[in-house]
């Protein structure tokens, strides 16, 4: 499901502006703006629930997470190039 979490002109500091979760993998973008225009940045994580019952993130993937992490970063290319276009 996509998430977009801020609606244009509405960006918030520190908030990714667009986020979607496939499986136990997250993508977000961000949004930063520069003296020489905006860049922006993606982040990926995988979630898991450690054997303290609590729920973790980390920025390495199985083999069995590579298929989310192929679809999401299509979605993420997909998005950009939509708000350049």
């Amino acid at each position: 499901m996509t998430n977009p979490i801020n609606t244009p002109g509405e960006e918030k500091p520190n908030r990714p502006i667009w986020s979607k979760s496939e499986g136990r993998v997250d993508a977000s973008v961000w949004r930063h703006e520069q003296e020489n225009g905006v860049r922006h940045t993606i982040s990926l994580s995988r979630s898991y629930k450690a054997r303290s019952g609590e729920w973790r993130h980390d920025h390495f993937f199985d083999i069995q997470d590579l298929a989310s992490v192929e679809r999401l970063c299509s979605d993420v290319r997909q998005y950009l190039e939509k708000q350049a276009a």
